[in-house]
């Protein structure tokens, strides 16, 4: 039977999702708006039926089962394009957190579910002003050129070093005739645009992206 309580669990539930789902629509991520409000839903509702459905000794039965299921559906927002690069773990470790919070409020933790999503919207707010003051100290980029000589290379790994970079993940292959180099390069962001400047100026390199 329908009790009021639940009801309220379930509003408390679709404000959570919904407040974080805002912030994951708003910077265009996968997973948005109606993902994190049905997720968190989910949970709560997962959690009411196990407390109705089981016995005293195994409230938590059904409520355990959620993190296997939700480990499932954050594999599927987590993926890694052609340079290897894996992208999507914020969005997956983020529905984990909704469905825990969903769980939380399930369980009638209404104020400690609340505060914790709280915290969480404040740092994914705050996330990416801190990432950017760390860029600007420390970045990665990744580049591929193409070249007709092994001894070009050669020359651009002197460049990283002479600009005090860190060259690292270094490959090769060879593409219609052309020797194909990627690599990554670490270092403040000031250092790396003046060494990006210098791949535009290089009349040796035939092509470059990164």
């Amino acid at each position: 039977m329908m009790e009021e309580q639940d009801l309220n669990k379930l509003i408390i539930s679709a404000v959570i999702g919904a407040c974080i789902g805002v912030e994951r629509e708003y910077k265009n991520k996968n997973a948005g708006f109606k993902t994190m409000v049905m997720i968190c839903i989910g949970s709560t509702l997962f959690t009411i039926f196990s407390y109705k459905l089981g016995s005293p000794e195994s409230h938590d039965r059904i409520a355990a089962n959620i993190i296997t299921g939700i480990g499932f559906i954050g594999a599927g927002a987590i993926f890694k394009d052609k340079d290897n690069m894996i992208s999507g773990l914020t969005t997956a470790t983020i529905i984990w957190i909704i469905a825990a919070l969903g769980v939380g409020v399930g369980s009638g933790e209404f104020l400690f579910s609340i505060l914790s999503a709280i915290l969480v919207l404040l740092f994914l707010f705050a996330i990416p002003h801190v990432e950017k003051l760390i860029h600007r100290t420390h970045e990665v980029r990744t580049y591929k050129i193409w070249f007709d000589e092994l001894e070009e290379f050669e020359k651009i790994a002197d460049r990283t070093q002479s600009h005090k970079l860190k060259l690292f993940n270094v490959k090769h292959t060879k593409q219609n005739g052309k020797l194909v180099y990627s690599f990554s390069v670490g270092g403040n962001q000031h250092t790396l645009d003046a060494f990006t400047q210098l791949l535009l100026k290089d009349d040796e390199i035939k092509n470059f992206e990164y």
